[in-house]
């Protein structure tokens, strides 16, 4: 019986140091497990993102991103979209190795990024972050329309615009192409390599995380902090129910800043913005513990 108790306590050893091996140079989020080896960050304008590659849903590759304190990557322009696809070009050039093929995306390799329009089909929306804040950006299909001329690198060819085509009916989240779609010879292009198409979200693809402007990735630990209206044409009102705010910050999309306004304790701040020019801006509250919650508004 001695014998046997030794056995079964051996065993249990070497199972548990075998476990642990097997987790050593990973990070693990709420069952979402990635390799420091498919982490590649890079900065863009004062920010800092990470290619990942590893395929992940659209909901998972979120649920990563959140709690690594970013968000899956929100492009706001050309310049964040080209360098968005320069690191994938300068990272992993060769995507014949284990690609993330989307088969309703033309067979191409592709990666996530924050857009979807989950909520309602063909009102896209800036949501990388998957919660309750939302910016639109494209209302409808591929004859649809940016709002606000914001951002878009829908597939075109030919000078033809070909997504999102909602193929299936069941295209709810964005992707950047990392080649040309559909592959295969003989078929005709419908976009090239860098542009976005809509996938379904059940496609296990890489992604891309951004963070936010800051030297912290810390967020506030709840919902204590609100902002409306958005869009808006004038004011917007910050509500903050805890009333512990220090002090508010409002940048531009690259991180210039244009206000910095220490708070008192009350509940709700107006903030006039009818003198800024349309556009995104990104607004930051920091309470009396040093946390930070941004939050991005449409000034129409």
């Amino acid at each position: 019986m001695a014998n046997y108790n030794i056995y079964k306590m051996t065993k249990k050893i070497i199972l548990t140091t075998i476990t642990s091996l097997l987790l050593l140079g990973t990070t693990t989020t709420k069952g979402q497990t990635v390799s420091q080896n498919n982490i590649h960050s890079f900065e863009h304008q004062g920010k800092r993102y990470q290619i990942i590659t590893e395929m992940k849903t659209w909901i998972e590759a979120t649920e990563y991103a959140t709690n690594q304190g970013g968000y899956l990557a929100e492009i706001n322009n050309q310049e964040e979209q080209d360098a968005i696809y320069n690191a994938f070009q300068n990272n992993i050039p060769d995507f014949s190795i284990n690609p993330p093929i989307a088969q309703d995306g033309g067979g191409a390799s592709y990666a996530w990024i924050g857009g979807n329009d989950i909520q309602q089909e063909g009102s896209w929306v800036w949501n990388g972050n998957n919660n309750e804040n939302k910016t639109p950006f494209w209302q409808g299909g591929k004859r649809g329309d940016a709002i606000d001329n914001q951002y878009s690198n829908w597939g075109t060819t030919y000078g033809e615009q070909n997504e999102p085509d909602n193929y299936l009916n069941n295209q709810d989240g964005v992707a950047i192409a990392l080649n040309n779609w559909p592959q295969g010879i003989g078929s005709w292009p419908l976009g090239n390599a860098g542009q976005w198409n809509d996938l379904a979200i059940t496609n296990k693809l890489y992604f891309v995380i951004e963070y936010p402007i800051t030297t912290s990735n810390h967020k506030l630990s709840n919902n204590s902090i609100v902002l409306y209206p958005n869009p808006t044409r004038n004011y917007v009102t910050i509500q903050n129910t805890k009333k512990d705010w220090q002090k508010i910050t409002i940048y531009t999309i690259t991180g210039e800043t244009l206000l910095t306004q220490k708070t008192k304790e009350e509940e709700t701040i107006k903030i006039n913005l009818s003198n800024y020019p349309k556009g995104i801006y990104i607004i930051e509250c920091i309470n009396n513990k040093g946390e930070i919650k941004k939050n991005k508004i449409i000034k129409k």
